[in-house]
């Protein structure tokens, strides 16, 4: 059951990541307040999750491993569709590119000291 709720916690932070970055995108070209409180509210969620619950990296591996059908799809799909969207948003608007950016290195450096 707890490996069923992860893998639904890591299907869930997948998918958000997919939306998200239109989300963000549609937000920052038109209500720049409302994209500030959700991207803090977003990142705040995904922490969150992580530092409670759940190891992606661990995961993942063994989505890998044990040849997880629908985990390990939409891992690929997700990657793929995230470095698209970054790619897309680097050639047009390049101010949200690199705020998106720092917030992942953030949220990786915050990772790593949950970790610890």
């Amino acid at each position: 059951m707890d490996n069923k709720l992860n893998e639904n916690l890591i299907k869930f932070i997948l998918w958000k990541e997919i939306f998200s970055i239109p989300i963000y995108t549609l937000l920052f070209n038109k209500l720049k307040i409302v994209f500030w409180i959700y991207l803090i509210i977003d990142r705040l969620i995904v922490l969150t999750i992580i530092s409670k619950s759940i190891k992606i990296d661990e995961l993942l591996d063994e989505a890998f491993n044990n040849k997880n059908s629908h985990l390990l799809g939409l891992s690929i799909f997700s990657m793929i569709c995230s470095i698209t969207l970054y790619i897309m948003i680097f050639i047009k608007y390049r101010k949200l590119f690199y705020i998106l950016i720092i917030c992942e290195v953030a949220d990786y450096i915050v990772t790593k000291l949950l970790e610890k």
